[in-house]
């Protein structure tokens, strides 16, 4: 699959997974923009911008973990969201989570900072 569908099958993920924890959504229509679609939660509005994680191997952990480095370029307000395919292509294992830093999730408001958990 090429990197612009997995993009898009990820967008899709993200909007089902808000719409399951009660979120309204909104797509952008065109690929164009600092959002992929927009969150309307508990009587707010959030520009969301979703990013596939890829697997990293890390030499020093000896481990392998999910990660998207392009989320690290979404600007506030704008919040990236991640979406962790990974089991493949099954989607049993697939996940949402914000992007996370040492400082917390990023981007990310106080009330919302619970909303994957």
């Amino acid at each position: 699959i090429n990197n612009s569908s997995i993009g898009d099958l990820g967008e899709q993920y993200a909007v089902l997974c808000l719409h399951l924890r009660g979120a309204e959504v909104f797509t952008n229509s065109v690929r164009t923009g600092s959002a992929d679609l927009m969150m309307h939660y508990k009587n707010k509005t959030y520009p969301i911008d979703v990013k596939v994680a890829r697997p990293i191997f890390a030499k020093g952990l000896r481990k392998t973990y999910w990660e998207s480095t392009k989320a690290y370029t979404v600007k506030a307000p704008v919040i990236p969201l991640i979406v962790v395919p990974e089991t493949g292509a099954d989607m049993s294992g697939w996940y949402c989570r914000w992007l996370e830093t040492k400082k917390g999730p990023r981007h990310v408001p106080e009330e919302l900072k619970d909303f994957w958990k």
